[in-house]
């Protein structure tokens, strides 16, 4: 299997670093030689999958307490109706 080298030194091994490019909106990852650090790629600093999953958890967690509010007005119309 080949191994990925820079194409500036030659070496085989590379870095991430953040950076805030200017006039940019967001902040990033660059992919870095960690020898001579020559830029070889850039990656979202916020990981969109990550984001997704995070979402999610917090839907799923506001549905469980809707839902069980939901269940507390049903049981209280119950009630209501019973009592007529």
């Amino acid at each position: 299997m080949a191994r990925s080298k820079c194409a500036a030194c030659g070496k085989h091994t590379f870095e991430i670093q953040l950076v805030e490019p200017q006039g940019a909106a967001y902040r990033h990852y660059l992919i870095q030689c960690a020898g001579c650090g020559v830029p070889v790629g850039v990656t979202e600093y916020r990981n969109a999958s990550k984001l997704i999953e995070e979402l999610q958890k917090h839907l799923d967690k506001g549905m469980r307490g809707l839902s069980g509010q939901i269940e507390s007005v049903a049981k209280r119309l119950e009630r209501l109706e019973r009592s007529r």
